[in-house]
């Protein structure tokens, strides 16, 4: 079992990793979209098909470009995922041995000498020594690594049709004479800056069900695939011991799904003993908990976890159902100003490099005043931040 507390900062790393890529990605966009402009002088002379090309011949170079940054990322990404899916591994498979050595399935820790001669106590058994449960560590994290990967190429995509999108737009406005051409770059800056890139989600009738960033999509790869991982090797684990009692994990701030006696609503089931084969009659099944559903234990970014329990002693019995909602919406909240702070960080560093691009006066004028806008408002939202968490 892992506690809730690991499991929420277990994707810590990767998600910063991410952050940084996405920034860099960001100002990718906007170096190119300048220099396009910029380096085309009196841009209406050009005609719209050669403007076009040029912006699909950037477009390519940019899209290498950013290829060339994940794949770099890549190396620490992925080596940070997997130093998270072993460190889990080990965590989840001592907890679960404790329980084991409790019950006298498994005997005491050992002690052992070490080569300076100190002295050190660890379990007979090691997450190591078994390799069938390696390899249940190394299958999800390959999976997890081949879903950040797709993601990355995906995140590629939409940057390349953003920067098309934004190019078409700034040009129609300037060849029509809507605005002038350092405004209609501003401009563009700005909704580059402030929207980020995404990849969105679509339903069976094509409607878009969810945007992430790339920093989102991959702590809740990793958040997931370790929690799958460790809880494949519960399941290996109770079966060869012939363990049938689960106690899940609980915290306060659970999500709460439809709010019915179901495996969505987390606070419901969490915090509870429950019979692996359901045929204890002391324990309500398993089963009802959701394991292998999207919505349900160890399902998409569920921060709970399960292990063997012995049907007396609970460590998660006195969470207050009121409490867990107060703090379920107040986490919610506290989740929605991070998000927001990290966005105004991704505008201010696009806005900069922006800043460092432009040739002209005119754009520098009126993107420094988008600046210092922006930064005062980081200022504010920082503030409202640490408020909230007091």
């Amino acid at each position: 079992m892992l506690t809730p507390e690991y499991l929420q900062r277990i994707s810590d790393g990767a998600e910063d990793g991410a952050a940084e890529l996405h920034a860099e990605i960001i100002s990718r966009i906007i170096a190119r979209l300048i220099q396009r402009f910029e380096d085309t002088g009196e841009i209406i002379m050009t005609g719209t098909d050669k403007f076009q090309i040029e912006v699909l011949r950037d477009a390519g170079a940019l899209l290498n470009e950013i290829q060339d940054d994940i794949a770099i990322a890549a190396g620490f990404e992925l080596a940070e995922i997997q130093a998270a899916f072993e460190d889990a591994g080990v965590e989840s498979f001592n907890y679960d041995t404790r329980m084991y050595q409790q019950a006298g399935i498994i005997e005491p820790d050992i002690e052992v000498t070490l080569a300076n001669g100190s002295a050190i106590t660890q379990p007979p058994v090691v997450l190591t020594q078994h390799p069938a449960y390696v390899r249940l560590i190394q299958r999800n994290y390959e999976a997890t690594a081949g879903t950040w990967r797709n993601c990355t190429r995906s995140f590629a995509g939409a940057a390349y049709d953003k920067f098309i999108t934004e190019c078409d737009r700034a040009y129609m406005l300037t060849a029509t004479g809507a605005v002038s051409r350092s405004q209609a770059v501003r401009e563009a800056v700005g909704r580059i800056a402030k929207s980020g890139v995404t990849i969105q989600y679509e339903d069976a009738e094509g409607h878009v069900t969810r945007r992430d960033s790339i920093e989102t999509a991959t702590a809740r790869a990793v958040r997931t695939g370790v929690g799958q991982a460790c809880a494949d090797i519960t399941d290996v684990r109770m079966e060869e011991m012939e363990w049938d009692i689960i106690l899940t994990s609980a915290h306060i701030g659970a999500r709460i799904g439809d709010g019915g006696q179901n495996y969505t609503n987390h606070a419901w089931w969490q915090g509870r003993f429950f019979s692996r084969s359901g045929k204890d009659t002391k324990h309500p099944p398993f089963a009802v908990c959701g394991r292998g559903k999207a919505q349900g234990i160890c399902g998409i970014n569920c921060r709970h976890s399960y292990g063997p329990g012995d049907g007396k002693n609970n460590p998660f019995d006195k969470i207050d159902s009121k409490e867990n909602k107060r703090v379920y919406l107040a986490t919610q909240r506290q989740r929605r100003l991070e998000s927001r702070v990290r966005n105004t960080k991704n505008r201010l560093a696009g806005l900069k490099t922006a800043l460092e691009t432009t040739q002209d006066n005119e754009t520098r004028s009126g993107l420094q005043d988008d600046f210092d806008r922006v930064s005062a408002l980081l200022e504010k939202q920082n503030a409202a931040y640490e408020d909230f968490c007091k």
